[in-house]
């Protein structure tokens, strides 16, 4: 079982922090310290290479790939042509692919048959669900020394010729400060990874440069996460885990495979190795994890709750919309706090709980929640439907009955308006049951169902199964008196990881559709976020569809009440 530290320490270096005596200390780099240095004297594991060629671990990276990155969204081809199906002196229009589709698959074509032949030049593909009809699924070659702009478009793939290694570490390299240490990063994983220490190790701090800080802080960090410090003083260390330690090594392999990404997103500028590894994380979809306040999961942003979205910075806006299509109605600011729809509850809830200044009063009086358990105990599973969202207290039935026994298990409740999966979670058996929100209901049946404030949850508190529905896609907008936050979704799936025993389930009902924001309504996920949002999760366990109840997902419309239930084990 994994359960020590390992200090990954780029030599040379004259870090003069303290390990604890339960850490081990691993040396890397081009050399060893004096013979004298303490971390040369306790140093358990030394992976020194005296001779690594920079230039041969690039050409060993280079090896049997295809010679070309592709930039989705990126048209290099913008303002440049007139027509379509048209050729200049210095751009060649290859042909129509629609002829081909039948025997290649346009991805596998493009790339192992017409890249080959371009001789060195940039590829640009409109693909079928182009806006044009008359650019679709065409194929355009640009002269690599002409000028050309990389301009974001939708549905158009921009191919470029990867770099020399001259080019590369002149245009590249010289960018970034300290990229010594990148090359040696190949080097560290396979050494890590034949000596079977990647699993020996719950956590790991890789070192670049010299240090100054308490290591006995660090024992407690989530393992999904990425973990630095904001204060450039102190900007020369990252904590991972063994669930991401090996990404994070794959870093110079990444930028020699991507150097045209990096060069758009530095805009050519110098930057730290620090802002680099920022980029990295960017570039692998993984951004949301780094956390640069040790052991602070949320971001916190100067925006009082609720708060009219459309009025926020641009590059908060920006983060908002990341992955998702557009945004309807910004300028609409809802308090849910306030006032709530007459329709979030079911019927039965309905005759015990008052409805005043448009907003439901969050009693949940015992006679209620007996009769919500009579309904169960009859079948009547429907009756706990709320009107909003038509079946889906039969949904839940159907995630207990086929994939999840809760019978003496240890549930807890994210966000509730009423008691009906509280319920449904005592009639199948739940051991224990607990709801968790930020302005939570009065139960007046505590034994049956107790109630926690967000504020007041104790860490250290675990749970055999997490349950959320149509609570997920509010958090970080601030409708129900949440924090602002772009990444408010993903921070509250960290979360209840964290909160999980090992093994633990998460079910999860949220909307989905082609990808969009409402206001400060609601967020409904394509399949790109829904991926994103579940990746920290090892095993997919299915899905209960809305109203079919089947597993066959539909991500089109934006409907919010299209709420399937996700399951999976942690």
């Amino acid at each position: 079982m994994a359960n020590k530290r390992l200090i990954l320490l780029f030599q040379p270096s004259s870090t003069s922090f303290t390990p604890l005596p339960s850490d081990d200390i691993c040396l890397f780099g081009p050399s060893n310290p004096n013979e004298n240095h303490r971390f040369d004297i306790i140093a358990k594991y030394k992976f020194i290479h005296w001779t690594l060629q920079p230039s041969t671990i690039f050409s060993d990276i280079m090896k049997n790939q295809i010679p070309y990155e592709k930039m989705e969204n990126t048209n290099a081809l913008y303002g440049l042509l007139k027509n379509p199906k048209e050729s200049n002196s210095n751009i060649q229009y290859y042909g129509d692919l629609n002829g081909i589709l039948n025997t290649f698959h346009l991805e596998e074509f493009v790339i192992q048959k017409i890249l080959e032949s371009l001789q060195n030049k940039i590829a640009v593909v409109h693909t079928k669900n182009f806006c044009d009809s008359l650019w679709r699924n065409q194929l355009y070659g640009i002269d690599s020394n002409y000028p050309f702009n990389l301009v974001q478009q939708n549905h158009v793939d921009t191919y470029l010729p990867l770099l020399s290694w001259e080019s590369f570490s002149q245009k590249v390299l010289n960018l970034i400060e300290d990229h010594e240490v990148l090359f040696y990063l190949p080097y560290l994983l396979q050494q890590l990874t034949s000596n079977q220490l990647l699993d020996k190790y719950q956590q790991f701090v890789f070192i670049y440069k010299d240090i100054q800080y308490d290591f006995s802080t660090l024992h407690s960090l989530h393992e999904q996460c990425i973990w630095s410090l904001k204060d450039n003083q102190q900007q020369s260390f990252f904590v991972l885990s063994n669930k991401n330690i090996e990404s994070f090594l794959q870093a110079f392999e990444y930028l020699c495979l991507h150097p045209h990404s990096f060069l758009k997103k530095s805009c050519g500028l110098k930057i730290s190795l620090h802002q680099f590894f920022s980029f990295y994380f960017d570039f692998m979809d993984k951004k949301h994890l780094l956390k640069e306040e040790f052991g602070v999961i949320r971001k916190k942003y100067p925006y009082p709750s609720p708060y009219t979205l459309s009025l926020l910075d641009e590059h908060i806006k920006k983060e908002f919309l990341k992955d998702l299509v557009h945004w309807n109605q910004p300028n609409i600011c809802l308090n849910g706090v306030l006032t709530n729809s007459f329709h979030q509850i079911p019927n039965i809830c309905k005759e015990y709980m008052n409805y005043k200044n448009k907003n439901w009063e969050m009693i949940w009086k015992r006679e209620m929640i007996e009769k919500m358990l009579e309904y169960c105990q009859e079948g009547k599973f429907d009756k706990l439907s709320c009107n909003d969202y038509p079946g889906c207290a039969v949904q839940m039935e159907n995630v207990f009955k086929r994939f999840v026994n809760i019978q003496k298990k240890k549930c807890l409740v994210l966000g509730s308006i009423s008691p009906w999966i509280e319920c449904i979670l005592l009639h199948f058996g739940a051991g224990s049951v607990t709801t968790l929100d930020y302005i939570p209901a009065v139960c007046e049946w505590e034994d049956k169902i107790k109630m926690i404030k967000m504020e007041d949850y104790q860490n250290g508190d675990k749970y055999d199964v997490i349950i959320t529905f149509s609570s997920l896609e509010h958090d970080g907008l601030g409708r129900y008196g949440d924090p602002i936050n772009p990444n408010g979704d993903f921070d509250a799936v960290l979360e209840a990881y964290s909160m999980l025993n090992n093994s633990g389930y998460f079910i999860c009902g949220i909307p989905i559709g082609k990808g969009c924001i409402e206001a400060n309504f609601h967020r409904i996920y394509n399949k790109k976020r829904v991926d994103k949002l579940f990746s920290i999760f090892s095993t997919f366990i299915g899905s209960v569809n809305y109203l079919t109840m089947d597993n066959q997902l539909n991500y089109s419309g934006n409907d919010w009440k299209n709420q399937p239930i996700f399951i999976y084990q942690k």
